[in-house]
């Protein structure tokens, strides 16, 4: 029996076939053996392997082709196989590119094999393994981006990670393969792209608002003119027009507007800009319109960006400031009118060319300026563009009649838009015309009416009206001065006839001499009175030659030496007239004293010629402005004052009720009776204080010169101020110096000063912030500094806030005249302002008086 041997051998050969091609046998040899063990058969069994060696080779060839594109290729290609129900796994395959990428070899990874999730940064692994689950889950490609630190620079490099689920035979993943690509400077791309958007983003934002934020109206129009964009101020100054023709929705027009600035930036691609100005319900509107070409990317013009900016505001400021130059212009020129030697009808010929040359107001060029009579009447003194009829029927105006004679009696300007029933002097033919009458003078002493011709249907103006008044205040001031002047001239030239008549008769020189009503009197070197009139005598109630050989310092003063500025003494240093005007301590009265030298034709020795003229009445007129500046302060004061009494009112009513309910119950509490009786009288005492102190700033013994204890009146002042409630918001820091400070001065109106600084410091802070009073005594001269916290004072208005009718707060009432009073108050007190500021941090007025 033959069994198969043991060893079993095999081997491989090329045979030839009958076409002559190789093919590669595999051979494998069988022994056959008996029951002795020899071998007795081999059996030979061949097998044709060619197509599978020839695939084997193939095979071989290509799995070193692909090893080496794996080994050299950028990407890290790797092979998991994941352990049973967990996500981690084993490496099965590892590409030599990973130490290219990340500083480790494969035979880390090897020796480590949880090193790779180690390098990962940790705020990345649950978005890593979150992908990892959802590849398992949804069985399909997913991709995981995370940071890996770096062997050698220790810094995360972004890699992207493309896993494709391995499955077995029954279709359940059993792990992934992976190519990981480093993508640091894709991600650098992306996050400098995200940035660029977000600032993109940014940017557009902030021009979005900076165009919302803009108080210019924007609009964009086509080439055919029809608006493209809005914004926000352009839509509610115009309305909503997008879509529409800008000529049709803004001008409603059917073509484009002559001299349009958006065509002609489309015609020549420059920037242009023009103003316009429309009519509106509630008054002019200028607009500054400015237009630009918009371009598209190869720089052509595509569509036009107007800018319209609304300039009213500014327009009017410009128009404010030319008429308050205009203002100070005029008067300044009437001021500077030159009178000697000009007929008072000369002097207001030329005021009227004056004032008809201003473009303040619209005027025909024609006017007149009437003087008042005793009777009460008004004549046309001169008169510029007056028709003939019009001179003839308006020559003499009674007294109350038509538009002029009105404006005299009640001294308020008269107004007419047109010829009506207020133009009682009137006649046929009369050509239509306005008209303001503006009265001069005052309600008590008028001196006439400047009378002015407006163009028919000229609407009221209230600016016109505080010019107008302004100017005849010049012209009132002009007439007075002139008026003294002339009288001034004609004792001059009266007394000038009087002295050449002495030489050829005395008789008729006295007849003369005494029959002038100023006081005349000659004096020798020595102050003794050589001869005087009837009036000088009369003065000191003596008869002429009563008063002959006295010294004028005797009569005048009453006192034993002359006086320190003595116009006499002046006279005899100067050796020519000196004019002065002097109080007399008697009587308070104020005279202009005239002092003339003159030398005796027989003695040969100098003598001094006195003319004194009583200007008490005058002066009071000039006074009477300032009085009014003080009544319109106190007019100001009421309504607080008033609310501040009510105060102790009610609780003076209310004790008095409730002693009345007692008394009618029978029920007489005495010490409940002092009590009530107590508050009455506390509160009787602070309201007669309260009008006390009002009284007080139009008292008139309280402005002559006598001891003032100067931080009492300011004390004084700061409580009537108060008693108006504006002192509520207000911190009042008070820096006295020590002592008591004393000086000679008038304190009635050294509490106008105070009064009219502390209420512009309040008015320019708006009755909120801080107001200081500072006072210090240096080189014999007392400083009193008041300080606010409000805006400041412009530059440009510096040097003419103590101009008469300069003011700032027109709108609220301001006249102008506070701080030019306060001024000249100062200045009789031989003193004077120092003002000092910087725009935004207030303003400092330093009053100094000397001692």
């Amino acid at each position: 029996m033959l069994s198969a041997g043991k060893f079993p051998s095999s081997h491989e050969n090329y045979w030839e076939t009958k076409s002559g091609a190789k093919r590669m046998i595999s051979w494998s040899n069988t022994c056959l053996t008996d029951e002795a063990g020899r071998v007795s058969y081999i059996i030979a069994t061949g097998i044709d392997i060619t197509e599978s060696r020839r695939a084997a080779e193939e095979l071989a060839r290509s799995e070193a082709t692909h090893r080496m594109v794996v080994e050299n290729i950028s990407e890290i290609i790797y092979s998991m196989t994941l352990s049973e129900g967990r996500l981690q796994g084993t490496i099965d395959f590892l590409s030599g590119s990973v130490e290219r990428t990340v500083g480790y070899g494969i035979s880390d990874f090897s020796r480590e094999p949880g090193l790779w999730l180690s390098l990962i940064q940790p705020d990345d692994l649950p978005a890593m393994k979150e992908e990892t689950r959802r590849m398992v889950r949804d069985r399909t490609v997913a991709t995981r981006l995370y940071r890996v630190r770096h062997r050698d620079t220790l810094e995360h490099i972004w890699l992207e990670d493309r896993i494709v689920p391995r499955f077995d035979r029954e279709g359940k993943v059993i792990g992934y393969f992976g190519v990981v690509r480093d993508v640091a400077r894709r991600k650098q791309a992306e996050d400098g792209l995200k940035d660029a958007l977000v600032r993109a983003e940014e940017e557009k934002n902030k021009s979005a608002a900076i165009i919302a934020a803009i108080a210019d109206g924007i609009s964009i129009q086509d080439r055919d003119f029809r608006v493209l964009y809005q914004n926000r101020h352009h839509r509610e100054l115009i309305g909503d027009h997008v879509g529409e023709y800008c000529y049709q929705a803004y001008h409603r027009r059917d073509n484009v507007c002559p001299n349009c600035p958006v065509a002609l930036t489309f015609g020549d691609e420059k920037v242009h800009t023009v103003e316009q100005t429309g009519m509106t319900p509630t008054g002019p509107v200028h607009v500054e319109i400015t237009t630009s070409p918009l371009r598209d990317s190869t720089g052509a013009v595509v569509a036009g960006i107007e800018v319209v900016r609304n300039i009213t505001d500014r327009k009017k400021s410009e128009e404010d400031v030319r008429r308050a130059y205009e203002t100070q212009y005029l008067i300044n020129a009437l001021l500077r009118i030159p009178l000697d030697g000009r007929s008072i009808e000369a002097v207001l010929l030329k005021a009227l060319d004056i004032i008809l040359s201003s473009s303040w107001y619209v005027s025909l060029s024609k006017g007149a300026i009437f003087l008042s009579e005793e009777d009460g009447s008004l004549t046309m003194k001169v008169q510029r563009g007056l028709d003939p009829a019009v001179q003839a029927a308006c020559a003499t105006v009674e007294p109350g009649k038509c538009l002029c004679g009105r404006a005299l009696r009640t001294g308020a300007i008269q107004f007419s838009s047109h010829i009506d029933e207020h133009h009682e002097l009137s006649f046929a033919g009369i050509s239509p015309h306005g008209h303001y009458c503006v009265p001069m003078g005052t309600a008590e002493k008028p001196l006439g009416v400047l009378s002015l011709c407006l163009e028919d249907g000229h609407p009221h103006d209230v600016y016109e009206q505080e010019f107008l008044t302004a100017v005849a205040n010049a012209l009132t001031g002009i007439i007075h001065r002139k008026r003294m002047e002339e009288e001034r001239e004609q004792m001059i030239r009266d007394l000038q006839s009087a002295l050449n008549t002495v030489s050829a008769s005395r008789l008729e020189w006295l007849v003369t001499f005494d029959s002038i009503t100023d006081m005349i009197s000659i004096h020798d070197e020595d102050f003794r009175i050589i001869k005087a009139n009837k009036a000088f005598a009369r003065r000191f109630g003596l008869a002429p030659q009563d008063v002959i050989h006295k010294k004028c310092y005797e009569l005048f003063h009453d006192r034993h030496l002359p006086a320190a500025e003595c116009p006499h003494q002046k006279t005899l240093e100067r050796n020519g007239p000196v004019t002065e005007e002097v109080t007399d301590p008697k009587t308070g009265r104020l005279f202009l004293i005239s002092t003339f030298p003159f030398h005796s034709s027989e003695s040969g020795k100098r003598g001094i010629v006195h003319i004194a003229r009583d200007i008490t009445e005058a002066r009071e007129n000039e006074t009477r402005l300032v009085m009014s500046e003080r009544l319109a302060a106190l007019g100001k004061m009421a309504s607080g004052i008033a609310h501040e009494i009510n105060n102790p009112l009610a609780a003076i009513a209310g004790c008095v009720d409730g002693m009345n309910r007692r008394i009618s119950r029978g029920d007489f509490d005495q010490e409940l009776f002092k009590k009530y009786l107590a508050i009455m009288k506390e509160e009787l005492i602070r309201s007669k204080n309260i009008t006390t102190s009002m009284l007080s700033i139009v008292q008139t013994r309280d402005y002559e010169r006598r001891p003032v204890r100067v931080h009492d009146t300011i004390l004084k002042s700061l409580d009537i101020i108060g008693y108006q409630g504006r002192l509520k918001n207000v911190t009042v820091v008070k820096k006295f110096a020590d002592g008591s400070l004393v000086l000679q001065a008038s304190e009635g109106e050294l509490k106008q000063v105070f009064l009219i600084i502390l209420t512009n410091a309040l008015d320019a802070m708006e009755d909120r912030g801080t107001l200081s009073v500072e006072t210090a005594v240096q080189d014999g001269v007392l400083c009193i500094a008041i300080s606010d916290t409000g805006p400041g004072i412009a530059p440009e208005n510096m040097t003419r806030m103590f101009d008469p009718f300069f003011t700032t707060k027109s709108e609220r009432g301001g006249t102008g005249l506070g701080l030019s009073i306060a001024g000249r108050i100062v200045a009789g007190h031989k003193g004077r302002i120092r003002v000092s500021s910087n725009p935004g941090t207030g303003a400092t007025i330093t009053i100094e008086l000397p001692f």
